[in-house]
């Protein structure tokens, strides 16, 4: 089966993931990285997106990228394909250095915007490459912690916090005080990004408020009311938490209307 297209439209944010070939590293020195970012800078420049967060780890990054008019997939393949070119020469090797083409996961609502915005900046912190978010020098939130005018489209960041700047600073430094982001969205974070996003909706439709026997049900299309009213909440926490209509339809193996129309239902 061919891969599926693309489907990146403007003024859309993705959370966009590229790993190291069999999780080796991207980046060996410094160097690396501050090439990777000033690439980036030039690549935002040529493709006018918005850089609205990023983090380097040593053999992957994320990037959370709003889309301009151009598809954002033809910047990230003029990035990765001109990093690839600049670490083979710097190595002296040749071949890929990345797991494949890299991963596009749709940022859907405001809840899900400041769990990834949080998850980011602690991927860090979870890897044990610093102590805090903002001790780690390669990454969003040390550049707006540091007021550093690096790559970060700072002001188009902060307009989903704010409408000043101040009032917007202060509501992003409460999201790493608050309860928004518990244990169970990093769970659900780190499982969608290692393992995919049947992996991460089972986990997600396990800690909903059923029992083993419920979520089997829901997994076989039990139409009976208490299993549908189930079904319906996991839906509408599968929407909040970011999984687009087809995934949440083919993970349940319904039809799309089904899932658009319940999704719909929590704005009534």
């Amino acid at each position: 089966m061919g891969r599926r297209p693309r489907t990146i439209c403007e003024g859309a944010v993705h959370h966009t993931i590229q790993r190291g070939n069999n999780r080796a590293y991207i980046y060996k020195e410094p160097e690396d990285k501050h090439k990777f970012l000033t690439l980036l800078g030039s690549v935002r420049d040529e493709y006018r997106f918005h850089i609205l967060y990023y983090v380097l780890m040593d053999n992957h990054y994320h990037l959370l990228l709003k889309a301009g008019e151009t598809p954002i997939w033809k910047a990230m393949q003029k990035l990765n394909v001109t990093y690839s070119k600049y670490y083979n020469w710097k190595y002296e090797r040749t071949g890929g250095i990345y797991e494949g083409r890299y991963g596009a996961l749709d940022v859907n609502g405001d809840r899900h915007f400041y769990q990834i915005i949080k998850y980011l900046a602690y991927n860090p912190v979870d890897a044990g490459l610093a102590d805090s978010p903002e001790m780690y020098r390669w990454s969003a939130h040390n550049e707006l912690s540091e007021q550093k005018e690096r790559l970060l489209d700072r002001d188009e960041l902060l307009s989903y916090f704010g409408p000043t700047r101040k009032e917007a600073l202060d509501a992003y430094a409460s999201l790493f005080n608050s309860q928004i982001y518990d244990k169970a969205a990093l769970d659900l974070l780190r499982i969608k990004e290692i393992k995919g996003e049947d992996e991460a909706l089972l986990y997600l439709l396990k800690i909903q408020e059923c029992t083993q026997n419920d979520y089997e049900r829901i997994l076989r299309g039990d139409k009976t009311p208490a299993v549908r009213r189930k079904r319906d909440v996991f839906i509408r926490e599968a929407a909040t938490a970011g999984f687009t209509t087809n995934s949440i339809a083919e993970f349940l193996q319904c039809s799309l209307s089904t899932v658009t129309r319940i999704r719909n239902e929590q704005t009534v």
